[in-house]
């Protein structure tokens, strides 16, 4: 494996990393101000103990966050170049897997 390799590999891994720093970061500050122990309160008094209920709203959050968290990383991977590949192949790591072609070098 050559250097031009390894570098083009850090490079193109590096938008990644800090775009998961960051969010990890934004959950910590997140837990720490009680975003997430205000949210499950809200669901737990709102689900009313019906276990149907709760999971839909758990879900419905989940889905939330999975919608914002998607459409952040489909933003890095489209500034960094993977071509005009549909946001759903970008998201789901073959772009990671075997570069911009999706196959293997």
């Amino acid at each position: 494996m050559s250097l031009d390799v390894v570098t083009e590999g850090l490079g193109r891994a590096l938008p990644i990393v800090a775009f998961l720093l960051a969010i990890t970061a934004v959950a910590e500050l997140s837990d720490r101000a009680g975003v997430f122990d205000v949210i499950g309160h809200w669901i737990a008094r709102h689900g009313r103990h019906r276990m149907w209920l709760l999971w839909l709203l758990v879900s419905a959050f989940a889905v939330t966050c999975t919608i914002f968290l998607s459409l952040d990383t489909t933003a890095v991977h489209r500034d960094h170049a993977w071509g005009d590949r549909p946001p759903a192949l970008a998201r789901s790591g073959h772009a990671l897997c075997g570069g911009p072609t999706g196959r293997s070098a």
